[in-house]
């Protein structure tokens, strides 16, 4: 249920009760630590998947960012997270994704179709000028070396991690890449996956929103 729901405290609650019932008895096991690593980062309870990291060392999980902080001032709708070029700081940002033309891609740091997607966009030189100018990329997975990596390899600067997946509601955070073509905040297309023909329609969904 954590899983599915990752902003209902009562659930994280309850897989917290139950692990530290069966770690007070020697009966926990690996993936449930690990599980409940997960659960937390998804519920963006930081403070706790550090303690859990720290207290079982050898699980390997996860290096969380040395200082995650939120310093906006306003409970600005649209937050997120823009991490480092090192990955050591991850700092709360509020996307302005109702103004002008945007092309956001939602991803998985580890989708394999996801980075062919974004190679094969940065190696066009007409998809590419026109991502470099509007596009965005969203993942809801806290991985910042996941993200340091995609900054790397593709040059490419505005990749976030969303802070709730309820904030944003026009986005599908389970599959990976699907892309929205948004213009002054209102949905106008959308496309799921990459195959032989998505450049073809990645280029028709612009002419939607470019002016």
């Amino acid at each position: 249920m954590s899983f599915l729901f990752p902003e209902k405290d009562l659930y994280i609650s309850l897989q917290q009760e139950t692990l530290n019932e069966k770690i007070r008895r020697g009966k926990h096991t690996d993936p449930e630590i690990k599980q409940m690593f997960t659960a937390y980062l998804r519920a963006r309870i930081f403070n706790k998947a550090e303690a859990l990291r720290n207290q079982f060392p050898s699980l390997a999980l996860p290096v969380l960012p040395v200082k995650i902080v939120d310093n906006l001032t306003e409970n600005t709708a649209e937050r997120a997270y823009r991490v480092s070029r090192d990955g050591k700081e991850a700092e709360m940002t509020a996307l302005s994704l109702d103004k002008g033309p945007k092309l956001v891609m939602v991803m998985f740091t580890g989708c394999s179709v996801a980075e062919k997607a974004m190679k094969q966009i940065m190696e066009d030189p007409e998809l590419s000028a026109a991502f470099k100018k509007y596009g965005i990329l969203l993942t809801s997975s806290f991985d910042a070396q996941g993200i340091v990596k995609w900054k790397e390899d593709f040059n490419f600067s505005e990749v976030y991690i969303v802070n709730k997946i309820s904030e944003f509601a026009m986005f599908d955070f389970r599959s990976s890449p699907d892309f929205y073509y948004l213009k002054n905040g209102r949905l106008v297309s959308k496309s799921y996956g990459w195959g032989r023909n998505s450049k073809k329609e990645l280029r028709k969904a612009l002419g939607l929103i470019l002016p």
